[in-house]
């Protein structure tokens, strides 16, 4: 194919050469001697077949023939034929990667032997290779989602694809995205003011150019509705409360398919606990042994590696008991002699020392247990807000998974206990009940449990998904069940085909029945249109949340 004739840049735009390269974020080298007289002569050959071998959004790799005794080259780039508004980049080999390039955007280039030292050009430029090289097209924005949202505001953030530096957001009132509004953000994120309590939005977002042209086209439309709760007022406070198992470390080494290691699954956690701003949290399965720190980036057993791994992110968390076995050497069973130390094996109780003061703990071992098992437990700690002042009971349970009847015996002394340790205190218990409410006995224990003064806060009943009196003012991801067994198909189980209904349960938030109840959440992070949980999926079981007010005085 005829390759153009290379043309030297018009004299009048040399002096600009180094500012606008700088302008598009382009590494610019030196370029002395770039324009000499045409009748110069050069000791070496001009380099030959100069081609892109590979593209991606922001990158060109191009490779030519390498020059005998050539100590370096360089290459001039423009969007231009002409070659007109360069920038330069140095490489030592023949071959290289020009980086932080525009996306979906046509490049011309030519290269020449240079001295790396002092810039000299040693031979003439190449002819300008072929035209139609060019960055990949950019991908448009993903994961769209609600970050938070009240009675007036919604806080969106997105997945920014490689090369984005600025967004238009849509909103409309209509899913046909009628009298649209454009917002422009810098950031992979936009907070949207001044809304209309409890109304429907629809948002679409693409990437755009510093001057407005769109990069890529609009994702779908998304749906997400402001609240239709009142606000919060006085002295009351909101109290994210949450309940999440985590799949022991002791099981990686079955890890296989979508079961990661613990090592792989924890930023899951991490990212689940600080993006929705967990205040106190029940887990379950945080194996307490140290046999497996090996396979624990930081802490010697799994829930203080997960303390430290919220803590190193930025969070300011603490356990209400660390103590991992119930000995006089609480960090080892070997040769135990008994020493009550309030340890609970694997369940514990996490919260957010910023928001909340430790004013006891304890646990209590269920006197009935299958044998042969791990000891299952009650932990409890009672707590205060240092915004209000109020204390309150909290309380992580997982029962026992092998025995329907163990497990409601445990359950019956889990009540016991909760009541002789919440004295006037509002209750929230929390845990891995491995009981749903298809479960024979929910039809007792469900009601057993709001009698004694803390009722579930969806206000679940028994063998009926779709709730005749929900007791949270608002869902999401109600209708997602929260044991997911490391399936990624969200819609495989949850009643995708009917998100009225509420999710087929194992984890429990139960709270005093006079608390109220702002919000009710199943965190899982899919897609919304192929229904797939993005990236590694952090447990077998999706963390649940409920957030409540507690009353000040």
């Amino acid at each position: 194919m005829r390759r153009p004739r290379a043309r030297r840049a018009p004299a009048a735009a040399t002096s600009g050469i180094r500012a606008l390269g700088a302008a598009a974020g382009l590494v610019v080298g030196t370029f002395a001697g770039v324009l000499p007289a045409r009748a110069a002569s050069y000791p070496l050959a001009a380099p030959a077949h100069l081609q892109a071998i590979g593209a991606t959004q922001t990158t060109l790799s191009l490779d030519w023939d390498s020059v005998a005794t050539a100590p370096g080259y360089r290459i001039m780039l423009s969007e231009h034929s002409t070659m007109s508004r360069p920038s330069f980049h140095r490489f030592t080999t023949s071959t290289g990667t020009i980086k932080n390039l525009l996306p979906a955007h046509k490049y011309f280039f030519r290269v020449a032997v240079i001295d790396p030292v002092t810039g000299t050009r040693l031979s003439r430029y190449s002819p300008t290779a072929d035209p139609s090289s060019s960055t990949l097209a950019m991908h448009p924005p993903s994961n769209l989602r609600v970050t938070d949202a009240s009675t007036t505001t919604i806080a969106l953030a997105w997945s920014p694809p490689a090369g984005a530096m600025r967004y238009e957001v849509l909103r409309s009132t209509s899913a046909d995205m009628a009298g649209s509004v454009s917002s422009i953000s810098k950031t992979p994120a936009l907070l949207t003011t001044g809304l209309s309590v409890d109304t429907d939005y629809y948002f679409q977002v693409r990437v755009v150019s510093t001057s407005g042209t769109g990069l890529t086209p609009y994702i779908p439309a998304f749906r997400v509705a402001t609240d239709a709760i009142a606000p919060v007022t006085g002295a009351d406070i909101r109290l994210r409360t949450a309940s999440f198992s985590l799949f022991g470390v002791n099981h990686d080494s079955h890890a296989s398919g979508n079961m990661h290691v613990w090592r792989e699954r924890r930023p899951g956690v991490v990212a689940a606990t600080l993006g929705e701003q967990i205040d106190v949290m029940g887990l379950q399965e945080a194996n307490q042994s140290t046999i497996y720190a090996s396979a624990l980036p930081d802490g010697t057993n799994q829930y203080l590696d997960l303390k430290i791994a919220l803590n190193k992110a930025g969070g300011h968390y603490a356990l209400a008991n660390e103590y991992a076995y119930n000995c006089v050497r609480p960090n080892t069973s070997t040769n135990c002699v008994y020493q009550d130390r309030g340890a609970s094996n694997g369940t514990r109780i996490l919260y957010n020392a910023d928001r909340l003061t430790l004013l006891d703990n304890g646990s209590f071992k269920y006197v009935h247990q299958s044998s042969g098992k791990t000891d299952r437990y009650l932990a409890w700690a009672k707590l205060q807000s240092k915004v209000n002042g109020r204390t309150f009971l909290f309380t992580s349970t997982h029962l026992d998974p092998y025995s329907p009847g163990v497990r409601v015996e445990e359950w019956k002394e889990l009540i016991s206990k909760v009541n002789a340790l919440k004295g006037n205190l509002p209750v929230v218990a929390v845990g891995d009940f491995n009981s749903s409410k298809w479960d024979d006995y929910a039809r007792t224990m469900l009601p057993a449990m709001k009698s004694a003064g803390y009722g579930d806060v969806l206000n679940q009943l028994y063998a009926t998904s779709l709730l005749p009196s929900p007791r949270a003012e608002r869902t999401i991801n109600g209708w997602v069940s929260s044991y997911n067994g490391f399936r990624s198909d969200v819609s495989s189980f949850s009643y995708d085909e009917n998100k009225a209904k509420t999710g087929n349960n194992i984890d429990w938030v139960f709270a005093t029945n006079t608390l109220r109840v702002l919000e009710w959440k199943t965190v899982v992070d899919f897609d919304p249109t192929s229904y797939l949980i993005r990236g590694v999926i952090p447990s077998d079981h999706c963390m649940v949340r409920a957030t409540l007010v507690l009353p000040g005085g």
